[in-house]
């Protein structure tokens, strides 16, 4: 536990693929009553995510997110992986993963800190994310 996090994460694996999609309310509901804060997706679906070595196809998955508030709002952009989370202390967190073997430049749609180069981003202007890249980027 940090001094910044009021407790522990309480979660654990999440394989929702595994079963009906009408199921995934149901579980939703059950994890915000038992306090379930942090899941683990995607693991035993990468097949379903990554069909053939150079083809990605995140329908499942961003299903998944979005069923859960936590898809974030570039997922439409063609090769951005997003997630979005909101930390304990409340800080509004989106992740990105640039899957391209090219960059990526979306506008940004909020002011945003690159927590990985401690780069801001006022809303509007370009987000760079290089080829196969990572962002980890804190709302402000």
């Amino acid at each position: 536990m940090t001094p910044r996090t009021p407790k522990i994460p309480h979660g654990g694996d999440y394989n929702p693929e595994q079963w009906p999609e009408e199921v995934w309310d149901e579980d939703h509901r059950l994890f915000t009553r038992a306090g379930i804060d942090t899941l683990t997706v995607g693991v035993f679906s990468w097949s379903l995510t990554q069909p053939a070595e150079d083809t990605y196809d995140f329908t499942v998955l961003d299903r998944v997110l979005a069923r859960h508030g936590l898809l974030g709002p570039y997922a439409g952009h063609p090769g951005l992986e997003t997630a979005a989370r909101v930390a304990p202390d409340g800080t509004r967190l989106l992740f990105l993963l640039n899957h391209s073997t090219e960059p990526a430049r979306p506008t940004a749609r909020d002011t945003v800190t690159d927590l990985l180069t401690g780069k801001r981003t006022e809303r509007g202007e370009p987000l760079g994310l290089d080829p196969l890249g990572v962002a980890v980027l804190r709302l402000e």
